[in-house]
This record gives C-alpha cells, sequence and structure tokens, in this order.
C-alpha cells in the first residue's frame, strides 16, 4: 500500500508541482507524447499511400482450367494462392470448380486468392474382386467406367501367394466397398502363383548340364544353352555361368540361360576365340595368428593373351576346393592372391 501511495504521490507532483525539477520532467514528458502522436500520424499517412500506390490487377477467369494453367495464370499477377478440394459430378479431376474473389475482380498484389479444385466423381462401393481372374476383373472395371469420360486406370502388379493360383486377384486398392474417384487409379494385386511352387536357384557353376536341365524340367523351369569351348575335358557338358543369381525364387514357366562347356574342335571351330578355363585350389588355413578363421579371400587376376585383365574375387572356407571358371584369349597368366598377399603365379596356353 505504501508503494501505491509513493507512485501516486509522484504522479500528483509531475503534473501540479510547481518546483523547477518537475516543471521540467513535466515538459520533457509532453515532447515525448507530441513525437508519439507525429510518428503515429506520418506512419499512418505513408501506409495509406502506399495502399493506393500498390499494383492492382483483373483477376483472370481459371473456371475449368487444370490446376497447373490456374496456378500459373494466377503467379503471374504476383497472387498467392489456397486450395481447398471438392468431388463433382462433371468437373474432372484436378480442375479449378470455383474461385474467390469472382473472375474480373480487381485484386491487389499479393492478395490470397481460394481455388476449389475438383477431386472427380465419386463412384461408391467399389466391386470386390479378391479371388477372381484379372481378366475377368479389368472387363469388369472397363464395362462399368464405359461411359466416363476419364475413367480409372487400371493398374496390376504382381506377387506371389500362398492362397491363390496365378492370374487370381490378391488384393485391391480402393478396398471392397470404398469410394473411387474417376479419372484416379485402380490397382488389383495379381498371383504369380503359388509359394507352394516356388523354387530357389542354387549355383549350378561345373555341375553337369543334362542332369540340371532334367531337374528344372520336372519343376517346370525352362532353359537355354549356349556353348563355349574348353580345352578341360572334365569341363565339357560342365555348367559356366548362369543367368539367374543364386538365391533367386522361381515358378512354373520361367526360364534360365546357362553358358555350357564343350571341346574345342572343328565342329565347334567359331568358338575357338574365346576358351574357358577352371581355376581349381584348396584354400589352406592360416597357420599363425587368428587360426580360428573359417573363410579367407581368394582373388584372381587374370591376364590373357589380348592385354585384358579380369579379377575374381570370393570369400571362400578354408580346407575346401573352390572351382572359379574364367574365358581367355590365347595364352596368359594367372595371378592368385589370398587375404591380399599374392600366393602364386602361373601361365596357361
Amino acid at each position: 500500500m505504501q508503494f501505491l501511495k509513493n507512485f501516486f504521490s509522484s504522479i500528483k507532483k509531475l503534473f501540479l508541482s510547481d518546483e523547477k525539477t518537475y516543471v521540467n520532467s513535466r515538459m520533457l514528458f509532453r515532447f515525448f507524447i507530441l513525437c508519439v502522436l507525429i510518428f503515429i500520424i506520418c506512419f499512418g499517412i505513408a501506409f495509406v499511400i502506399f495502399l493506393r500506390s500498390s499494383p492492382t490487377c483483373q483477376l483472370p477467369n481459371v473456371l475449368h482450367k487444370d490446376i497447373l494453367t490456374a496456378t500459373r495464370l494466377l503467379q503471374q499477377q504476383k497472387l498467392r494462392l489456397h486450395y481447398l478440394t471438392k468431388n463433382h459430378s462433371s468437373i474432372p479431376r484436378y480442375q479449378i470448380i470455383s474461385q474467390n474473389p469472382a473472375p474480373g475482380t480487381k485484386v491487389k498484389s499479393g492478395r490470397f486468392i481460394t481455388l476449389t479444385v475438383s477431386t472427380g466423381k465419386k463412384v461408391k462401393n467399389m466391386p470386390d474382386y479378391i479371388g477372381k481372374p484379372f481378366t475377368e476383373a479389368k472387363i469388369d472395371l472397363i464395362s462399368r467406367f464405359a461411359q466416363a469420360e476419364n475413367p480409372p486406370r487400371i493398374l496390376k502388379a504382381m506377387k506371389y501367394s500362398s492362397e491363390y493360383e496365378k492370374g487370381i486377384v490378391i488384393d485391391q486398392n480402393p478396398a471392397p466397398k470404398q469410394s473411387i474417384d474417376y479419372n484416379s487409379e485402380i490397382y488389383l494385386i495379381v498371383s504369380r502363383g503359388l509359394t507352394e511352387s516356388m523354387y530357389k536357384v542354387p549355383s549350378f557353376r561345373l555341375e553337369n548340364f543334362k542332369e540340371v536341365e532334367a531337374a528344372l524340367a520336372e519343376k517346370g523351369i525352362k532353359t537355354v544353352k549356349k556353348l563355349k569351348a574348353t580345352d578341360r575335358k572334365e569341363h565339357i557338358g560342365k555348367i559356366f555361368q548362369q543367368s539367374v543369381k543364386p538365391g533367386t525364387e522361381l515358378t512354373k514357366g520361367d526360364t534360365i540361360e546357362f553358358i555350357v562347356g564343350v571341346a574345342d574342335t572343328e565342329e565347334h571351330k567359331g568358338l575357338r576365340k574365346e576358351i574357358w578355363r577352371v581355376f581349381s585350389f584348396t584354400v589352406p588355413p592360416l597357420r599363425k595368428g587368428n587360426s580360428s578363421r573359417q573363410y579367407r579371400r581368394l582373388k584372381l587376376i587374370v591376364k590373357d593373351k589380348l592385354g585384358r585383365q579380369k579379377r575374381l574375387d570370393e570369400l571362400v572356407a578354408v580346407n575346401r576346393q573352390v572351382n572359379l571358371p574364367y574365358k581367355t584369349y590365347g595364352s596368359g597368366v594367372v595371378e592368385v592372391y589370398l587375404d591380399g598377399k599374392k600366393k602364386r603365379t602361373f601361365t596357361f596356353r
């Protein structure tokens, strides 16, 4: 309370006292108030002048234009945009239904313009195609939207199924009984086949091609053979390369291409230029240090008569023989590295 009494006493003396100190303070306060009033008046005048001098434009008509064209036209007038969306039975998707202010209105630059964009016509109760053949579902959808100006696009994706045979719809988007826009997308997920019929491809390197071909035929997988000449009798009829990586899952009707070794004879003289060879090597264990390591890095650098250089790099188990096929033109040199250190060098003809 004493503080408030002292405060009001000081205010009273400031405005009513005739003492010289309070008279001077009163003059300074009046001068400050005058400066504030002058500033407010000047700011108001400047603001009015600025508003009157701001450029104005006549709002273009963007009704029924697509959203990109409408945006470009309005932004050229330095106007800011706010978008709303709404379904419409006749105006296609992404076209302008309405604009606020109306077309022809004079507006200043920088003003917000509200555009209502059509999301297209809604179709209620999307049919349930799960469990039906894809062709049947596609024909039904085409007939349903035959009269539409912009019918939905039907997109297909393939996926293995544990329940449905190949070619059967296993999922869809929109889901059954949901609504869908005209001029939108309908996704149908179609079975690539039962997962039980899937086959995980192993590595067939240096396997007998005829045996592999017979085993794959039993699973319904097709094979294509290409020949490459080899100077090693034990590699004739053996597989050097395969087009499908090991671990890939295939199903009935898929195809694998193999490169198979063939004798370098007159019958295959067209294959003589490029010869397939196989490097066989038993990886020794480490003698010192970390002898418990089960794998070592094996690298080959192959240089042939044409000066080509090829690198083969694999992580292999110790005490195990590895067979690495490679192809060359003429004679050359093979350098063998274990764990980054050069182990041996040999030539071939």
